[in-house]
């Protein structure tokens, strides 16, 4: 969701041990790359959330409950970790 050229891991050297701690994440993701919430209302979006979805940095869409979706690196290795019902939060990456 945040350009290469000004994420914090373009400042980080890889081969630097106290940077790979920053760089690595416990799942293996690198990357956020999209963002999904279902909402449980009728009511419209506020103007921030309207122009979030214009400029398609997040998708929302109407559903029975609510859940936010989140995608790393495209889904390539096809995993799902889903937190509800404790929180309703679904990772894919």
């Amino acid at each position: 969701m945040i350009p290469d050229s000004i994420a914090l891991t373009a400042w980080l050297d890889p081969s630097l041990t106290a940077h790979q701690q920053l760089i690595s994440h416990p799942l293996g993701v690198k990357k956020l790359t999209s963002v999904k919430i279902t909402i449980n209302s009728d009511k419209h979006l506020t103007d921030a959330m309207s122009l979030l979805c214009t400029h398609s940095a997040v998708a929302v869409e109407r559903g029975e409950s609510p859940l936010l979706e989140l995608t790393f690196d495209e889904g390539i290795r096809e995993k799902n970790l889903d937190a509800r019902p404790i929180l309703p939060i679904l990772l894919k990456y």
